[in-house]
Parts: structure tokens; C-alpha cells; sequence
């Protein structure tokens, strides 16, 4: 838990740590990523001093993680793999409960990525990982590989504290003192044991960024409208099926999108004028009724015009590259967000 000069609104004059339920959505860098809650014991900030601000404290410290490459899925996230960090990304968080309410006790919390308008199911754990076929993150996952939370609650604290409502934080930071080698170096990353020293990184990547946009929370199915993402799937296999449907077994869905630290790339198109031939047309006259009496029978006919697709109530509707429903569900109305998003509102 860190000391900071300020605690709980008064001035830190005991020089107490500082730690409450956190959340990590996306913990990740362009080689690495890592989806880890952190339950507490304390339902509120609390302070703390000596050994119960650190691994055996009233905080779980480790977190209970779902890293790809320290489950054995080398390939999957990094420049030019299975989510590809050179791209831009979706990423999207669902929290599913034992009764299907949002009142429910947390038991499961899911991952998957969107690139490219095609979903991306989260890794599926390798047998050399202990957890073979693991893609999400239970209370036995959770107590397989991080005993130490459970005893202060698990999955039900840390739902209960997502329940009373968090503060969502974006940030940039580095590890002075340990060089990120938790996250991205040794078992848990490709990275070297000094790439992330902060004084080197800014020396070789002075002008490194991230921009989090389009960010949603709801109901599943309703922050976007690519597909259904895959619920408990065992599998790691991508889909672009359409459209979504809205489930109540889901506590909550959470979308941050970003982009790589490299510069933007500019994509032209053109677009040419399609060349139309017509045939010319030749009447022919019918031959003379070969009876003087002549029967006319008229026909009425009706032309239906097939239902469009709409687009559900916060889903995408428009922008650049998008091929689904343009129109929105009543009573929405498509809401232009960016260049790339129009979401129904």
C-alpha cells in the first residue's frame, strides 16, 4: 500500500499506507497484459502500517491474474500475434453472477478483444500452465493460484465492492523499483529484466502514448454490436457473427478501446465511378388475335421490401470501415461519436 502525504482527505501525519478494492481491467503494455482484481478486507480506504501494507495485509497485494503468455499462450497478445498491439483494440470486461441479477455474488469474470470487426475469445491456458483450459477467472482458478485472496473474500468481495460503485482510472506509470518484470519479463512476458527500467524507456521512447476512447458500461451485448462475445467459451477462436442480444446473467461489461504508442497511419481510399453498359432494346410486335374477342384480366401486385437490421440501444450504427445495421432499434437514434463510430442513443 502506498504512503502519500495526503491520507483519506487530512494530512498523512502518521505516514499511513493508503489501500481500498481495485479492479484491474487492463493492466498491459504493447509485449504483456494482465486482468487481476485485488479484493480488501475493508469495505473503504484504509491505512495501514508495517507488514499489513504488504503481501499479508488486509489487501491482496498479488491479485488473482489471468495472464495468456505465464498460462502458456506465448503467441496470442503482442505486435503482430492473435491481438495484435501494433492495432488498435477493444477490449471488453463481463462480470457474470450465480443468479444471473446484478445483485448476484460474482463468480466468474470474462474476457474478450475486438480487432478489426472480428471478436477475439480470450487465451485458453496451455497444459504446462497447471490450468488446462482455463480462459477465465473463477474462485477455483483463483484459489489454485492465489490462495492468500481468497481469504479475504475472492470473487463475492470484489463483486460486492464493484456493487457499491468504483472509481474507473486511466493512467501511464512505470516500476522504479521493480522494472515491470511482473508483468511483461521471465514467466510472465518476452521483455528482458531491465527493458523496463523508466529512465531507459523514456530515453528510447520519448514520445510513447495511449488514447482510451469510446469507453461503455452495461448490460452485455449492449456497449457494442459486432457479436456476442463468447460466454465461459473453452475455446480461443474468433467470430464476427451479428448482431448482439442483451443477457441479465451478466453484472456488468466494460469496453476500453486504445491505441498502439506508434503514429497513427493514414489510410486513403478511392473510390472510381462504376461503368454501366445497357443493351440496346429491341419491341417486337405481338401477333394479330386470331379470335375477335379479347379478355383483359388485370393483376394487382403488392411489393414488400424486406425488414432492415437495426442496430440495439447503445450499439454501433456508422463510421469508417463498419458494414452493420445503420438504423437504430425505436426510439434511438444514431449519434455520431468519431469518424470510425456512431453508436445509437
Amino acid at each position: 500500500c502506498p504512503v502519500g502525504d495526503w491520507f483519506n482527505g487530512t494530512v498523512n501525519t502518521g505516514g499511513l499506507g493508503s489501500c481500498c478494492n481495485e479492479m484491474d481491467l487492463w493492466e498491459a503494455n504493447g509485449r504483456a497484459t494482465a486482468l487481476t482484481p485485488h479484493p480488501c478486507s475493508v469495505n473503504s480506504i484504509g491505512g495501514c502500517t508495517g507488514s499489513a501494507c504488504g503481501s499479508t495485509g488486509y489487501c491482496d497485494k498479488n491479485g488473482c491474474g489471468f495472464n495468456p503468455y505465464a498460462l502458456g499462450q506465448q503467441g496470442y497478445y503482442g505486435p503482430g500475434l492473435t491481438v495484435d498491439t501494433k492495432k488498435k483494440i477493444t477490449v471488453t470486461t463481463s462480470f457474470h453472477t450465480s443468479d444471473g441479477t446484478s445483485t448476484g455474488t460474482l463468480t466468474e469474470i470474462t474476457r474478450q478483444y475486438i480487432q478489426d470487426g472480428v471478436v477475439i475469445a480470450n487465451a485458453v491456458a496451455g497444459s504446462s500452465s497447471g490450468f488446462p483450459g482455463q480462459n477465465s477467472l473463477t474462485d477455483s482458478y483463483c484459489s489454485a493460484s492465489d490462495s492468500f485472496g481468497q481469504t479475504l473474500g475472492g470473487l463475492k468481495t470484489m463483486g460486492e465492492a464493484l456493487g457499491r460503485g468504483m472509481v474507473l482510472v486511466l493512467s501511464i506509470w512505470n516500476d522504479a523499483g521493480g522494472y515491470m518484470t511482473w508483468l511483461d519479463s521471465g514467466n510472465s512476458g518476452p521483455c528482458s529484466a531491465t527493458e523496463g527500467n523508466p529512465s531507459l524507456i523514456i530515453q528510447q521512447n520519448p514520445t510513447t502514448y495511449v488514447v482510451f476512447s469510446n469507453i461503455r458500461y452495461g448490460d452485455i451485448g449492449s456497449t457494442w454490436s459486432i457479436g456476442k462475445p463468447p460466454v465461459s467459451s473453452k475455446s480461443s477462436t474468433s467470430t464476427s457473427v451479428k448482431p448482439t442480444t442483451t443477457s441479465s446473467q451478466i453484472l456488468g461489461s466494460t469496453t476500453v478501446v486504445t491505441t498502439t504508442t506508434t503514429k497513427p497511419t493514414t489510410v486513403s481510399t478511392t473510390t472510381s465511378k462504376p461503368t454501366t453498359t445497357t443493351k440496346p432494346t429491341t419491341t417486337t410486335k405481338p401477333a394479330p388475335p386470331t379470335t375477335k374477342s379479347t379478355t383483359t384480366t388485370k393483376s394487382s401486385a403488392t411489393t414488400t421490401k424486406p425488414s432492415q437490421p437495426t442496430a440495439t440501444h447503445y450499439g454501433q450504427c456508422g463510421g469508417k470501415g463498419y458494414t452493420g445495421p445503420t438504423v437504430c432499434a425505436s426510439p434511438w437514434t444514431c449519434k455520431v461519436s468519431n469518424d470510425y463510430y456512431s453508436q445509437c442513443l
